[in-house]
C-alpha cells in the first residue's frame, strides 16, 4: 500500500523504570540456560499495573508532544498481543474513555506483535477516506505479569518479553515520518509454529498462560525444524514483506540508514531480516533492543522514540520496519524522517 499523504504526527512510549537482569534472572532460576548466550541484557517489568493503564499513558505522552497541544482523535486501534481484561471488554473503548475523547470510532487489532503496524496499515485505508485533519491513534501494551503472556517463554527460546506500551498518532497533513508504504503477508504453511498440536477448543474458564515454548516441540514442527524449510520459510516471509514495502516506496535496500525489527534477538535479525538484504548489522537498533527485550507490539516504536531522543535520526532519514507474528504474518513500512524536533 502506498498512501496518498500520511504521516506519524506523535509517538509515545512507557517503559517502567524498574528492571530485571537477565543475569539475575538466571542465577535465580527464573529462566532457562539458552539465555546465557541470547545476547539480552535486561527487562523492564510494570508489575501489577494493566496493560491498558500503560496504554493510556504511552496515549498521553504522544498526545503531550504535539506542539498543537490537545487533539482531536477520529478513531482509535488498539492491538492486543496477549489477553489482558474481561471476555467481551472492548480495549479500544477503554483507551478512548480514559483520554476523555469525543465519540470516534473504535476498533481491536489482534495480530500480536504485528500490531501497531498491522494497525497502520488499517488506518491509512481509514483516513484516505476522512477529511484532511483526520487523525488516528494507535496503541498497544503487554504485561507478562498481569496477562497471560510469560515472561521467559511466551516468545520462543532466549526471547525475554519487557513489559511496555506505545502509542502513535497518524494524520493526513504534515508529522516528523511520512510513511511511503505499508505492506504485509501470510506465509500460512508457518501456522502451526503457534498452534501446537492441542486440540483448538480451549477452557476459556482457565485461559492457561501463553506458553509458545512447548508449542514448538510438537512433531510437524519437528518435522519442519529438520530441514531447511522452516528457515526458507521465514527468510521468505520476511523478505516478501520487505520488497514490497521496498519496491513501493521506489527505494533499494542500500539507502536505508536504520532498519528497525523486532526484539527478537541479534542472531534473528540479521539472519532473517538484514542479511537478504545484504545490509550490516550496525544499520539496526539491536543494540536498544537488548536493554528491553521483546517489548510484544511495542518493539518497533520503542526502537522509533529511541533514536529519536537520542538524536540518531535526521530529516532525510529512511527507516524500515519489519516485523513478524502468528500466522505467520510479516509486515514492513518504509518511513522517511521530515523533522526531528518532536516536543519531549
Amino acid at each position: 500500500m502506498i498512501p496518498e499523504s500520511l504521516y506519524i504526527k506523535s509517538v509515545g512510549v512507557y517503559l517502567p523504570d524498574e528492571r530485571i537482569s537477565v543475569e539475575y534472572a538466571l542465577e535465580s532460576g527464573m529462566c532457562g540456560e539458552e539465555f546465557r548466550t541470547s545476547g539480552f541484557i535486561s527487562v523492564p517489568v510494570a508489575n501489577g499495573t494493566s496493560p491498558l493503564d500503560m496504554a493510556v499513558l504511552a496515549a498521553r505522552q504522544a498526545m503531550h508532544r504535539l506542539a498543537a497541544g490537545q487533539i482531536d482523535i477520529d478513531v482509535v486501534l488498539h492491538s492486543s498481543v496477549a489477553w489482558a481484561g474481561p471476555e467481551g471488554w472492548s480495549p479500544s473503548g477503554y483507551v478512548m474513555r480514559e483520554l476523555g475523547n469525543k465519540p470516534g470510532a473504535a476498533y481491536e487489532v489482534y495480530q500480536g506483535c504485528n500490531g501497531i503496524l498491522s494497525s497502520m496499515e488499517i488506518a491509512a485505508g481509514l483516513l484516505s477516506l476522512a477529511p484532511p485533519q483526520a487523525t488516528a491513534l494507535l496503541t498497544t501494551a503487554i504485561n507478562s505479569s498481569t496477562s497471560s503472556a510469560d515472561r521467559w517463554s511466551s516468545s520462543g527460546s532466549g526471547i525475554p518479553i519487557g513489559d511496555a506500551a506505545a502509542a502513535v498518532i497518524l494524520g493526513k497533513d504534515d508529522g516528523f515520518a511520512r510513511i511511503d508504504s505499508i505492506c504485509s503477508t501470510m506465509i500460512s504453511e508457518l501456522e502451526v509454529i503457534s498452534r501446537g498440536e492441542g486440540p483448538l477448543e480451549q477452557d476459556t474458564a482457565n485461559r492457561p498462560r501463553l506458553d509458545m515454548a512447548p508449542r514448538l516441540d510438537g512433531s510437524e514442527t519437528d518435522a519442519m525444524q529438520t530441514s531447511i524449510d522452516l528457515q526458507r520459510l521465514f527468510t521468505r516471509a520476511y523478505l516478501e514483506a520487505m520488497r514490497m514495502a521496498l519496491g513501493e516506496a521506489g527505494i533499494r535496500p542500500y539507502e536505508v540508514d536504520r532498519v528497525l525489527v523486532e526484539h527478537v534477538g541479534a542472531d534473528f535479525t540479521f539472519m532473517f531480516c538484514l542479511m537478504p538484504l545484504r545490509l550490516p548489522v550496525k544499520r539496526s537498533t539491536v543494540d536498544f533492543a537488548s536493554t528491553v527485550g521483546h517489548l510484544g507490539g511495542a518493539d518497533h516504536i520503542a526502537s522509533l522514540d529511541n533514536l529519536l531522543t537520542t538524536g540518531q535520526l535526521s530529516p532525510g532519514d529512511r527507516l524500515l520496519l519489519v516485523g513478524g507474528s502468528t500466522g505467520w504474518n510479516a509486515a514492513s513500512a518504509v518511513l522517511t524522517i521530515t523533522d526531528t524536533r518532536l516536543r519531549l
